[in-house]
């Protein structure tokens, strides 16, 4: 009767672990494409944002 229990744990255990890997992978990808987003944004120079306003202050 145990070795049911113990099975029945091992298999919890490991869809707990997969499912909080999975979700953690996701987290580390939606970061890193926001922080790709964000340099590409800060490298951009005044003219290449916004043309018309950069012209208007020029």
């Amino acid at each position: 009767m145990q070795s049911i229990f113990d099975a029945i744990t091992e298999w919890l255990k490991a869809l707990l672990v997969e499912g909080v890997m999975e979700n953690l992978g996701r987290l580390f990808t939606g970061v890193n494409e926001q922080v790709g987003e964000i340099t590409a944004q800060v490298g951009m120079t005044p003219a290449a944002w916004n043309a018309g306003v950069f012209s208007m202050i020029r």
